[in-house]
């Protein structure tokens, strides 16, 4: 997870201070999908329980997506049963030398989703 501002100085910082070719990968902490549910659930004060199915199951479903795609000759832009190996994996990484090369800040990421739940609510459908 990174906050919007934070992405903002990582790219004035990577062109400003970045090597040419080379990727940066950045963020402001790891956080599982349970872990950032919770968080944003706490600010709308709400307790929920979280169900995190499994990845077969997930896969299953969406094999039958996939069938119905086809049935109605639509294509996705990824292979959705392809892409659960990757939605389904906890997949952190190490941000501090990100952060040092490029100089951007982190943290103050319960500020971010308190200002994206402030602005999701405002919004009117």
């Amino acid at each position: 997870m990174i906050a919007v501002e934070h992405v903002g100085e990582a790219i004035v910082g990577a062109i400003e201070k970045g090597k040419g070719g080379h990727s940066y990968t950045i963020g402001d902490e790891n956080l599982t999908w349970v872990e950032f549910l919770e968080r944003i659930l706490s600010i709308l004060g709400k307790k929920k329980r979280i169900v995190i199915l499994p990845t077969w199951m997930v896969r299953l479903m969406l094999r039958v997506v996939e069938l119905q795609h086809r049935l109605r000759g639509r294509e996705s832009g990824l292979d959705p049963v392809r892409f659960v190996a990757i939605q389904t994996r906890n997949t952190f990484f190490d941000p501090a030398p990100a952060a040092e090369e490029l100089g951007y800040g982190r943290g103050n990421l319960e500020e971010a989703f308190k200002d994206t739940v402030e602005a999701c609510l405002r919004v009117k459908l």
